[in-house]
This record gives C-alpha cells, structure tokens and sequence, in this order.
C-alpha cells in the first residue's frame, strides 16, 4: 500500500503568498517516504497533519519555482539529524541543482552535501530508491527544466503532473495511471503561465480514464470559486470520479484507492 498525504493544496503566487490554502507539499508513503515539492510552510505542516519528517528519505523537487522547493533545506536538514547523519535522496530539476536560464540553483550546496546522493532528473529516466521505481515525465512549463513524476507501484502507477501546460506529450507520458493527481492552478489560459485550466484538466482527465482524478495546487480563483464544485464538474464532463484535495487529506492506494478528507 502507498498512502499519499496533502500537506498543502495552494499553488501559484498569489495563493502562496496569501496562504488561502497550505502549500507543504505532498507525502508519499511506500517503501520509502518521499517528500514531493516542500513549499512554504512544509515543515510545520507535516508536523501539524502528524507527520514525522525526520522519516523522509527521498526529497524530489520538480521545477526551480518557490512555492515547491523553498522548505527542500530545512526537509533536508530534518531527514538528516540536523546533517549530522547524512542520508537520502535529492531527486530534482535541472534548474533546482544547476541552475538554468537565470532560475536557481535553488538548494545550498552546503545543504546537498548533507544527503547521500542526489541527481538532476531528466523526462524519461528510470530512478530507484530503496525498491521505490520513478519515472520522470516532462512537463511544459516556464522552467524549461521542469519535470513530472510517475510511481510504479505493486498496485498500479501513480502519476504527478506538475505545472504543466496541456500538450499531447504530458498526457501520453501519464498514460498508465490508475490514480492522477494535476495541479489546477488558473481558472483560464493566459498563455504565459503555463498552467493547467479546468478545461485543460477536463481534456487531461478524458484522455487518461484513470481510476480517480485528484486535482490540487490550486490558484486564489480556483480556491475562491469553490474546488469541490470544480471537481463535480469534471466528473461529470469525463465520467472519471474527481476529488479536489484538502489540506490534510490522506489518500491510500491499494486494490482500492481511499480517500480520508
């Protein structure tokens, strides 16, 4: 079983800031505990929903943007005793490690000698973690370097989208899922923001079938418009049932997949 815990569900600059919602990120729990884009406020939210993040031993950052890597050192210095007992795993863009096109590196060199390994992740690689399979899935995004994510697990594959615009080589690169999770973050296209709409969710969701959606990262409009109807509108446009997350949700995937709100 791989239980997935939302410890924030905010997205985008505005709701960051204003902290609508939370924005700490997810937790998954398999093999191995794997701490998913550790925005603001992620340490204390982990805490505060009854996690222990001293526990994690896989860090995955996707794209060099603040609100989903500005808690990866202080993550880094819980998995590690405070760096006195290095351990784990950094898996994160291009941009967060390197830097790129004038984003990043948005983690202290100091705070990666702290882990055991780390790598630049690259769409379409294979990466294992203490019997944990990831695959990393490109994304569309204005960090270039942007990456997805894919879990093989015993009872199917979970995907994370991340920020993304809508294009046919994300969704096909998401084609297995059983389980969806999409970061809904502006109420319409603007071109430039390069993030999934409700429409581009409803095409996304259509093409995929998966067993359930989860949508989550939602921008200030999405938040204020009311996500739980934004999720019975996309059950209803693709026949695929929908949650819109809480901060706090807990969701367990096995032969079935549990939603605890």
């Amino acid at each position: 079983m791989v239980q997935i815990v939302f410890l924030g569900t905010a997205g985008g600059r505005f709701a960051t800031f204003l902290q609508t919602r939370r924005t700490g990120g997810i937790l998954v729990k398999g093999d191995v505990q794997m701490h998913i884009d550790p925005g603001p406020g992620a340490l204390r939210a982990a805490w505060h929903f009854g996690e222990d993040p001293t526990n994690t031993r896989v860090i995955f950052v996707s794209h060099s943007h603040t609100e989903h890597y500005s808690d990866a050192e202080v993550m880094i210095e819980a998995m590690t005793d405070g760096g006195w007992n290095p351990r784990g795993t950094l898996l994160a863009a291009r941009s967060v490690i390197e830097g790129i096109d004038g984003m990043g590196p948005s983690i202290s060199r100091y705070h990666r000698g702290m882990v055991d390994s780390e790598s630049v992740v690259e769409p379409g690689l294979t990466y294992q973690v203490d019997g944990m399979e990831m695959v990393a899935t490109p994304t569309d995004h204005t960090d270039p370097s942007g990456v997805g994510l894919k879990l093989r697990t015993d009872s199917g594959v979970i995907s994370f989208v991340s920020d993304t615009a809508l294009s046919e080589e994300v969704i096909n690169a998401h084609s297995e899922a059983r389980l969806l999770i999409l970061n809904v973050t502006i109420v319409k296209d603007i071109g430039a923001a390069k993030h999934l709409t409700p429409e581009n969710a409803a095409e996304f969701i259509s093409a995929i079938k998966p067993e359930l959606a989860v949508i989550t990262h939602m921008g200030k409009h999405i938040i204020q418009d009311g996500p739980d109807e934004l999720a019975k509108m996309l059950a209803s446009r693709t026949g695929v049932p929908v949650v819109a997350a809480d901060d706090g949700m807990d969701l367990e995937f096995d032969d079935a997949i549990v939603v605890t709100r």
